[in-house]
Parts: structure tokens; C-alpha cells; sequence
């Protein structure tokens, strides 16, 4: 962990970028919100065209943004001399998931062979986990919902930049802290990094575009109701759910003692189905994960096939005292 010295700090930026493809250096829109004594006081959004000029249908699924959007663009090299003041390490730098956002500045840097100052960066993730109540979903929108901070337009850089700043805000008001610097001096636990170690991969996998992997999530309580119909059983996802994000609905899953897989065998119990996305399904309208559940049920494992309201509803089942117990698993 690095440990910033006793420069007194202006403030800190909240930064956001979006990108066109899996390069890390394709960033096409960048939000910046620049807080100085507890207030936000001056946003900047920039609409650049990708270092490769290219736009996946993922990313733009994500964001919204076509080529058509970006194409007379500037590309980040003519964007750099508009900012680079922020990054001199007059102030924290900070995003939510920095090491995504860190990484797309690192490699646009690096593309456009530009030498950039030292500064010091945080992530708002670690930075909230210090108040945030809830189940330790990590995703931007799930804190935002929890501190009450309007996310009308996600994925939109400037209001995600907007958001990772009120995150901040909202900690230093919750905890009655006055300053950052006293906050991290309190929770020394946070991690404070230099921008010099950050490492860049040439290209994000999926996963990056989700903060944390299905079947890393822990449940938070050891506390099981054993009769309940997700305890022990097998669970695999496929599709988006309209009630909650994916990492959200893994986590009370788990908390209800079932064990997640991120593929369909005959060990699982229960493959719950989302929206589709036609672009990877085609005309069969159907994943691989439901597929392969089919067959193997033809072939007679037991396995069912269910949809987001009957999931809700096996998650509704409350939990019997009288069959609570403590269940340690490795």
C-alpha cells in the first residue's frame, strides 16, 4: 500500500471513462468532477474518438454510444493538455473500480507515448465499504441506492464521475469526518496508491466489465435456515434480471446457504433464467446454459428450470428458527 506524505491536498477528482472495445486504450467519453472543500466545482465531459477507431456492439450496449457519435471527435492526445493539471498530485484521483478507470487513463497514456506526472488515487469501493449498509454489492448503482444519490442516466460518464464524487462525500458526511485526509488517517486500511504501479492490461475481459466474479461471492452470515429450498443446492444464472443486478441476487442467494456455479452440470439444482440478450442467443432465443440444462434433463437429472419470479419467490421463503443452525464451509 502507498501511503501519500503530509502535502496538504486541493481536493480530489472523480473520474469516469468509457470505452469502444476491450483495449484498454479505447476510451471514447470522459466525465471528471473536481471537489475542492467538500464541493463540487467544475465538471468537465469530453466525447473523444477511440485511439483504434472501432466500436463493439458490447461496449456501445453498455453506453450507448455509436462511431457516428464519436467519429469528429477529439482523440485523447488533444483532450490530455485540457486536464493534465488535475493529475499533477495537487489532488487524489479517484473512480469506482479505479483500477478499470486507472488502467484506461495508464494505457491512453501510453498509446499516445505521454509522460504523465506522479498523483495518487482511491477507490470508492473500499472508501464506502466503511459506512455502506447493505450486502456488499460493489456495483456503482447499488451504493448510489444506498446513499440516496440519483443515478438517472448510468453509464453516462459525467454522471458516473458525479456519483463516485457524492460516494466520497456522502462518507466524509455519514462518518462526520471533515476532510479526506483525516478519513484515510481514520481508516488506514484504505488503500491510497501511486499512479506509477498501476499495471494496464492491453485488453479488459468481461469480467471487468463486472466488478466481481458470481462465484467468488461469500455469504455474510453462517447462519443457515437448512430447510430453506435454496440451502445446498446448485445455482447458475443466465441473462440479465429486471428486479436486481446479477451480483446482487447472487448475494442473497448465498445468504440463503446456496452454493453459485458459472456453469450448468448435472450436479445443479437450479439454472434461473433472465433476459436474453438476441445477440448472443440467435434465433434459437435460448443460452447454451439452458441447452445443456434441457438435455441433461432429458437424460434424467433433476434439474429445474425456472424464471425471475419464481427465484423471488424461493428467495421470500423466511427462515425457520427452529432450523437455523451454524454451518461452517471451507
Amino acid at each position: 500500500m502507498y501511503i501519500k506524505g503530509a502535502i496538504e491536498m486541493k481536493g480530489f477528482v472523480a473520474i469516469d471513462f468509457e470505452t469502444a472495445s476491450p483495449k484498454s486504450h479505447s476510451a471514447c467519453s470522459l466525465g471528471l468532477v473536481v471537489v475542492e472543500e467538500n464541493q463540487i466545482v467544475n465538471e468537465h465531459y469530453f466525447l473523444m474518438c477511440p485511439a483504434v477507431f472501432e466500436m463493439h456492439p458490447e461496449n456501445k450496449a453498455i453506453h450507448g454510444l455509436a462511431l457516428i457519435d464519436v467519429m469528429f471527435k477529439p482523440k485523447f492526445h488533444k483532450i490530455w493538455p485540457q486536464i493534465s493539471h488535475y493529475f499533477n498530485g495537487d489532488y487524489y484521483i479517484v473512480a469506482h473500480n479505479a483500477q478499470f478507470d486507472l488502467g484506461v487513463l495508464k494505457s491512453c497514456l501510453d498509446f499516445f507515448d505521454i509522460e504523465a506526472n506522479e498523483f495518487d488515487y482511491f477507490c470508492t469501493i473500499p472508501f464506502t465499504n466503511r459506512v455502506y449498509g447493505g450486502d456488499f454489492d460493489r456495483s456503482l448503482k447499488a451504493r448510489a441506492e444506498y446513499f440516496s444519490i440519483p443515478l438517472e442516466n448510468h453509464h453516462h460518464a459525467l454522471d458516473d464521475a458525479r456519483v463516485c464524487a457524492e460516494l466520497v462525500l456522502r462518507s466524509l458526511k455519514a462518518t462526520s469526518i471533515p476532510t479526506v485526509e483525516e478519513y484515510l488517517r481514520v481508516y488506514r486500511d484504505i488503500p491510497i496508491k501511486a499512479f506509477s504501479v498501476i499495471n494496464a492490461p492491453n485488453e479488459f475481459g468481461k469480467s471487468k466489465f463486472r466488478s466481481t466474479k458470481i462465484t467468488d461471492i461469500q455469504p455474510t452470515t453462517n447462519a443457515f435456515d437448512t430447510t430453506h429450498p435454496l440451502f445446498d443446492k446448485q445455482l447458475v444464472f443466465s441473462g440479465e434480471l429486471k428486479s436486481f443486478d446479477r451480483t446482487k441476487a447472487a448475494q442473497l442467494a448465498v445468504n440463503c446457504g446456496a452454493i453459485l456455479k458459472s456453469g450448468v452440470s448435472s450436479k445443479t439444482n437450479f439454472l434461473i433464467l433472465g433476459q436474453q440478450d438476441k445477440k448472443l442467443v440467435g434465433s434459437k432465443g435460448k443460452s447454451t446454459k439452458e441447452i445443456k440444462a434441457q438435455e441433461l434433463i432429458d437424460k434424467g437429472f433433476d434439474i429445474q428450470i425456472i424464471y425471475e419470479d419464481d427465484f423471488l419467490t424461493l428467495l421470500s421463503r423466511k427462515n425457520d428458527p427452529v432450523h437455523v443452525r451454524t454451518v461452517v464451509r471451507s
